[in-house]
């Protein structure tokens, strides 16, 4: 991808560049000149990173980008001479259909925004009215500045940018020559695999078909005894493909299960007595990694008959 953006909201990132320009000595002198155009049909590509999609069908754009408004903000700097700093914001969509990392198949929509800084040379004040009404499929942000400028003005540095696409959990950070890094979840539908551990097995293959995916038993059950989720794979919280196969491990409930008294209990000793039992604990709320927690209540209560791999909601405060 040739475009570039810098981090947070347009106005956060032309501050924070122009404070960091002036804490090096370099003060702001004029106030801003403002353009606005527009950027439609832009094609997103990964040739700074993401090197899968240069040697598949899907690649190397994965995107196409729609950007219905971007403003540009130019401010003249005391010195050196004729240097100015310039902010790009945009807000728009993108539509996905690869994923930008592997570049596999995939269909993505969402939100995307971000802005980007440069450091620009030009004896020519920079002039709203040079700007193009529309770049439909430019990538080159230098085009915009050139036009702006009207002088193909010399960028000499900036060029920090951040692209978050929202609805696809996922963003890009780099600088001009730093190469793009990819971070946060790729693009495209995913759903959460639910947690269905200690429930019994009808009701449990409903909630994975209720999130979009596919449930399955291991082993296969006998439709005369009941059963009882005691692990799920892929595991609760993984996020997948529409339609993914979820293989539920389940156990017959041909036996009962006295809940074990554990209140008073620190939270790790007693969850570790319940899951000896062959059942399975959880907390409310969930521990923080650190601190020491004591078990105030636990449901169904102690000393309740339960099947096997019933799930034990314990209830825990932090003492310490």
């Amino acid at each position: 991808m040739r475009y570039r953006f810098i981090a947070a909201a347009a106005a956060a990132a032309a501050i924070a560049a122009t404070a960091a320009l002036t804490g090096a000595g370099i003060a702001s002198a004029s106030t801003p000149v403002i353009g606005t155009t527009s950027m439609t049909n832009v094609p997103d590509t990964t040739n700074a990173s993401g090197p899968a999609c240069l040697t598949t069908v899907n690649g190397p754009q994965w995107a196409t980008d729609q950007f219905p408004t971007v403003t540009l903000s130019a401010t003249e700097l005391t010195s050196p001479a004729n240097t100015w700093n310039v902010t790009i914001t945009s807000n728009g969509s993108f539509k996905g259909f690869a994923d930008p990392i592997t570049c596999a198949a995939l269909v993505s929509a969402g939100n995307i925004t971000g802005s980007v800084q440069y450091t620009v040379l030009s004896a020519t004040p920079p002039v709203a009215t040079g700007l193009k009404a529309d770049y439909a499929g430019e990538t080159e942000f230098k085009t915009l500045i050139d036009d702006f400028f009207g002088d193909s003005p010399t960028i000499t540095g900036g060029d920090i940018y951040d692209f978050s696409y929202q609805g696809g959990n996922y963003t890009q950070v780099g600088t001009e020559g730093g190469g793009l890094v990819i971070t946060g979840d790729v693009v495209g539908t995913f759903e959460k695999v639910p947690n269905v551990i200690g429930e019994r097995a009808n009701p449990a293959l409903a909630a994975i078909t209720a999130a979009g995916l596919t449930g399955a038993t291991s082993p296969a059950r006998n439709p005369l005894y009941v059963y009882v989720v005691t692990g799920e794979s892929p595991a609760a919280g993984t996020k997948v493909a529409p339609g993914t196969k979820v293989t539920l491990t389940v156990v017959k409930a041909t036996a009962s299960v006295t809940v074990p008294k554990v209140i008073g209990q620190r939270a790790n000793p007693g969850l570790a007595t319940i899951r000896a039992a062959g059942l399975v604990a959880v907390t409310n709320p969930l521990r923080k990694s650190t601190g020491t927690y004591v078990i105030t209540s636990e449901s169904p209560a102690a000393g309740s008959k339960v099947t096997p791999g019933a799930k034990i909601v314990v209830g825990v405060k932090l003492v310490s």
